[in-house]
């Protein structure tokens, strides 16, 4: 298994334009191994900070752009134009790394893939929705969108209407080390019912 692709990428020569495939199959696999390792894990660990877009029935719409892709520079300019109090209320500057402006760089070169967008999740998460049928994200990996407003530990509409996102196509967020009885993220019982 060392070595064994969660999906393919590509590299364009003078941008650093990265994108993977999710691959169900593999990203399944190392998910169970993970959890083999981890096995009082109460959900997944992270698995970077990409973007995995999905349409109304739940199919991925592009390929991932993944966290190290720096063709949204000018996006994160956008955003902090659009949004003034941006860096107030995220806690950071806006990172071509992050999710916001990856999406804010799809909406302007592929805006029937942004139109369709229903849900944005993060890879691990997208394993957790796949597994559990649950949208569903932990909010230290989430400060890493550019959409969570970390004073109130909750999804900045501000932040969302700075890259034309709305709340609903969030995933629901939880505490990465608090999961309420009624509220478990990745319930380990039920997928093996």
């Amino acid at each position: 298994m060392s070595g064994m692709p969660i999906g393919r990428t590509a590299r364009a020569p003078r941008v650093a334009i990265l994108f993977g495939t999710p691959s169900w199959p593999r990203a399944a696999v190392l998910a169970a191994l993970v959890l083999a390792c981890w096995p009082l894990a109460a959900q997944m660990p992270p698995l970077a900070v990409d973007i995995v877009v999905l349409d109304k029935a739940g199919k991925v719409l592009r390929p991932c752009i993944l966290w190290n892709d720096a063709r949204s520079f000018e996006e994160c300019k956008d955003i902090l134009a659009r949004e003034p109090r941006a860096l107030a209320i995220s806690g950071n500057i806006p990172l071509a790394g992050f999710t916001a402006p990856k999406l804010a760089w799809v909406k302007k070169h592929e805006p029937g893939i942004f139109d369709a967008v229903d849900k944005v999740l993060l890879p691990k998460d997208y394993i957790r929705y796949r597994m559990t049928g649950e949208f569903a994200s932990d909010m230290s990996d989430s400060s890493g969108t550019y959409w969570l407003d970390v004073a109130k530990r909750q999804w900045s509409d501000e932040l969302l209407r700075a890259s034309d996102m709305r709340r609903d196509q969030m995933p629901r967020l939880y505490d990465r080390f608090y999961f309420p009885q009624e509220q478990v993220c990745f319930d380990l019982f039920n997928i093996a019912a």
